[in-house]
């Protein structure tokens, strides 16, 4: 591989790592403030965090037999489609303020796919490492856990000086770079058509998620419009239009 390939690689593949963790801690580290904000009891947030961290045990075990049974989901792309699902579900969390429901399974989602996410991470650097490119890992991997610092930082005073909210556009931009990261690590690999038909591939998946969110915020607006009731007063008064 080419000096200037093999800097970009390495280049991308840091940028994974970094954001990766910095998007950890944005959603992670501050799970529980952030559903207590949203009205959740100290033992539903305990009954999310464990299905999040539990479910994992059973779904990488999956994910990992379909990449060593079928060559077409390598680490890369696996990791490319479990990076789409965090970042439309981080669009969801986003949306989702009026949903307890809602907010605890995308929630549990968040979970799985982030945990799901790390092993292929670093199989994608073992797979290149294998092919004689000279990633380096341990330099990638110290800047992840340097930029989880940073972020659980600087994000404690955004929370504190505005609401737990806030970590979810953050969360939600850190997914979308992560994402396009890994397609430009998948372009420098292969490149050619084929980079192609995997961007084209993906952008075709976002497309349909992107539609199905929206899709989804509508309907639940137009429900909860529908369960608010106008309140009658005692003539002489006006009406007031409760919305939550």
């Amino acid at each position: 591989m080419e000096s200037g390939q093999l800097r970009k690689l390495n280049l991308c593949y840091a940028g994974i790592q970094s954001l990766y963790w910095a998007g950890f801690a944005a959603i992670w580290a501050f799970l529980s403030v952030l559903l207590l904000y949203r009205g959740f009891s100290n033992s539903q947030i305990g009954t999310v965090s464990a299905l999040a961290l539990l479910m994992p045990l059973a779904v990488q075990p999956v994910l990992a037999s379909l990449a060593d049974r079928d060559r077409r989901f390598t680490s890369r792309r696996l990791a490319m489609a479990l990076t789409g699902l965090l970042l439309l579900c981080a669009v969801g969390l986003w949306c989702s303020a009026g949903s307890m429901a809602v907010t605890a399974a995308l929630y549990v989602l968040v979970g799985i796919s982030l945990t799901a996410t790390a092993p292929f991470h670093s199989s994608m650097a073992m797979e290149l490492q294998q092919h004689g490119v000279a990633l380096n890992y341990g330099l990638s991997r110290g800047l992840g856990s340097a930029c989880y610092a940073a972020s659980v930082l600087v994000l404690g005073v955004v929370v504190e000086r505005y609401a737990p909210t806030a970590v979810l556009p953050v969360f939600a931009g850190e997914m979308l770079l992560l994402l396009l990261l890994t397609v430009a690590v998948e372009l420098l690999v292969h490149g050619g058509l084929l980079g192609v038909i995997v961007l084209a591939r993906l952008c075709a998946v976002l497309a349909i998620g992107v539609v199905i969110q929206i899709l989804f915020i509508v309907i639940h607006k137009s429900n909860l419009l529908e369960k608010r009731a106008l309140i009658c007063v005692p003539p002489g008064t006006s009406l007031t239009l409760i919305v939550v």
